[in-house]
């Protein structure tokens, strides 16, 4: 049963990603919801998931993707290692500025990566899609953690 939540939850994240996200864009730039739950999942020590929803969405994508097949799942998976392994070594309690912080950083990362490849480096761009990302981040941590279980808890 949980393998089949799990399926459908990546199902639903891809078509929020490509159906859904666009119709809520902030001026032109659209959030990565898979970038924010994979890194959201990895914060709340659920890692087996973050990879799990960040490289299958991830190749999902990479399907409709015009850049080299497993580009974006591979950028995923290494910003969850790369940031599990840098806020076990450096960060001994998370909050929501670390959260926002995080994710800016990944997206910024992310966003630059596929501007590079497609010859389109709009700085702008990048840095504002970076921020829209770090604020529904911030958002649907502060969600998540009112409605998911009482022991999970940030600082503000």
């Amino acid at each position: 049963m949980k393998i089949f939540l799990r399926i459908i939850a990546i199902i639903v994240l891809v078509i929020l990603q490509i159906g859904l996200m666009p119709c809520f864009k902030v001026g032109n730039f659209v959030p990565n919801i898979i970038i924010i739950t994979a890194l959201i999942l990895m914060l709340i020590d659920l890692d087996k998931e973050a990879l799990l929803v960040g490289s299958v969405s991830s190749l999902i994508i990479d399907f409709m993707s015009p850049f080299f097949f497993g580009l974006f799942s591979l950028i995923t998976v290494l910003l969850v290692f790369i940031w599990r392994f840098l806020i076990h070594k450096y960060f001994a309690n998370i909050n929501v500025w670390n959260i926002g912080l995080i994710i800016l950083l990944s997206a910024l990362l992310l966003n630059f990566a596929l501007g590079f490849l497609s010859k389109n480096l709009d700085f702008y761009s990048i840095i504002m899609s970076a921020l829209v990302s770090a604020i529904v981040a911030i958002l649907a941590y502060l969600i998540l953690q009112k409605t998911y279980q009482e022991g999970f808890s940030i600082k503000i």
